[in-house]
């Protein structure tokens, strides 16, 4: 979005906040309000044109922005492991599991791989992923409490190390 400010980088780089507001169509009376700065953190505001001022109609943190990105499967899955301490199994093997018909293995075994230091830490769910002479295994496990890395020894994979 930011690459739409005219001039060179620059200009952006050196502002102290930047924001951009976008009509989604020329004739629309709806706009998106685009902001981020040094210390302001990124957020979307969409605005409607009434009675000539522009009147709030939605407002996106950057936390919002960044949970609307979450595959719905990892929410899925999250609840397919509340009420479970830990699962190993290959990819075909978990999506079975949680009854899911849409997603395909590489594509878990891809966003597992990218949400577990930001979503699955988040909700306590430590993942590690192995490659062997069998095959290639998935290995989840639920963490209750805040109690940091204590436990983990009575579960059959390595520690893991949620944050």
């Amino acid at each position: 979005m930011f690459n739409k400010v005219s001039g060179t980088t620059g200009l952006t780089g050196s502002a102290d906040a930047t924001f951009v507001l976008e009509k989604e169509k020329r004739a629309s009376d709806t706009a998106k309000l685009y902001v981020t700065g040094r210390d302001t953190p990124y957020q979307e505001y969409t605005l409607r044109f009434r009675d000539c001022r522009w009147e709030l109609v939605e407002r996106k943190t950057q936390e919002q922005l960044a949970k609307e990105t979450i595959p719905d499967v990892l929410f899925r899955l999250v609840d397919f492991m509340r009420d479970k301490e830990e699962w190993i199994g290959t990819a075909t093997e978990l999506l079975a599991a949680m009854g899911e018909t849409e997603t395909i293995p590489t594509v878990i075994t891809k966003w597992l791989n990218e949400y577990r230091t930001t979503f699955l830490s988040e909700n306590r769910i430590c993942y590690q992923y192995s490659r062997r002479k069998d095959g290639r295994r998935i290995a989840l496990a639920r963490r209750a409490g805040d109690s940091g890395d204590g436990g983990d020894s009575d579960i059959r994979i390595p520690p893991c190390y949620c944050h």
